[in-house]
């Protein structure tokens, strides 16, 4: 079951990068958007973080767990544009 599921994720993987035909690009936006997206980001975090207290405690882990998914997305980005 493990190899297999290591191939199916593989395979899936590769369908996407292949259907998605990724190329570079100079896509540049403004400063403001990326503040936006930033505030966005930290204020999701935030109000998750905020609820992940006033929910059960099986509830409680996945909103603590998807606050810290969308905060080390956001240091990854942060990371490759400096």
């Amino acid at each position: 079951a493990g190899w297999g599921g290591l191939w199916l994720l593989a395979g899936g993987v590769t369908a996407f990068i292949v259907a998605g035909q990724p190329r570079g690009g100079d896509t540049v936006a403004s400063p403001l958007r990326h503040w936006l997206i930033i505030g966005l980001m930290l204020g999701c975090a935030l109000l998750m973080t905020l609820a992940a207290k006033r929910v059960r405690m099986s509830a409680e882990a996945a909103l603590l767990a998807v606050a810290a998914g969308l905060l080390y997305g956001l240091q990854d980005a942060l990371t490759r544009v400096s």
